[in-house]
């Protein structure tokens, strides 16, 4: 068993030499996420043959489509809720005409202005089910990712609730001190999906490469090699450093050979 490690693009980036970036490094598929300023979805559709056409270099294409994380699907005012499950309605729609997607990726946006957390989770579950169905008439698989803010526990609860397919976002999981829950979580329900990999040092999420912070990589692989985890997983490294980047995909290929020979080995960091 080997794992699929793919990257997504820069939003801040070209979108198309993001990709090319990508496919040059070797991945083995492309997260596409579809946020302004350069990838916006009116930039995409404009250059959407090109984006098909690079991505396909690569072994699987565009697999996954990402949503942007801060899309108001929960807030206590109804007409910008629908509105922004309308918007991400049409992301699918996207997702669905580049034809290799088969998950799309939504998160656990929570807005400051409800006073009760009950109210809060249960507009996000009202919402994320409408999500779900949506996908699903397109084709797609939704998956619902952790967010760097809340206690992980709020986000146990909805994927609970939901019965729901999670991305666990490793670098947002550590922020909150949910890491060990997340691949927990992921044991017990056996509803992981999808990975995302990028480093922080604790305390924000700064999405640095693989070994700039202090995630315990050497434990989370080999966690995810113990509960058979055998999907996707991407590396979202927006330090701006194509070539981080790159490494980064080198070095989770590294770990888990290195575990796969039974070998305990300590990361080396690229920064401090």
């Amino acid at each position: 068993m080997f794992m699929i490690i793919g990257a997504m693009n820069n939003p801040k980036e070209d979108v198309v030499s993001e990709i090319e970036a990508i496919v040059s490094a070797e991945y083995d598929y492309v997260e596409l996420t579809v946020e302004p300023p350069m990838a916006s979805r009116e930039i995409v559709l404009e250059r959407l043959s090109e984006i098909k056409s690079t991505a396909s270099s690569s072994k699987r294409g565009i697999i996954v489509g990402h949503t942007a994380w801060y899309m108001p699907i929960v807030i206590p005012y109804d007409s910008v809720r629908k509105r922004a499950l309308d918007e991400l309605v049409r992301d699918f729609e996207l997702f669905n005409k580049i034809g290799s997607v088969e998950y799309v990726v939504v998160h656990t946006s929570f807005s400051p202005g409800y006073e009760s957390d009950d109210i809060m989770e249960l507009s996000l579950i009202e919402s994320l089910e409408r999500l779900k169905r949506e996908a699903e008439e397109r084709g797609l698989r939704l998956l619902i990712e952790n967010d760097p803010i809340s206690p992980f526990s709020r986000y146990e609860r909805v994927i609970m609730a939901l019965d729901a397919d999670m991305c666990l976002d490793l670098g947002h999981a550590f922020v909150v001190k949910g890491l060990r829950s997340g691949l927990l979580l992921a044991y017990r329900t056996g509803k992981l999906r999808h990975v995302h990999a990028h480093d922080n040092k604790g305390k924000k999420d700064e999405h640095l490469p693989i070994g700039a912070g202090k995630i315990p990589w050497d434990f989370v692989i080999k966690t995810l090699k113990a509960i058979g985890y055998n999907g996707t997983i991407t590396v979202e490294d927006h330090s701006q450093s194509r070539d981080l980047r790159a490494y980064s995909g080198e070095l989770l290929r590294k770990m888990w050979r290195e575990i796969e020979k039974g070998n305990i080995w300590e990361l080396l960091p690229v920064g401090p």
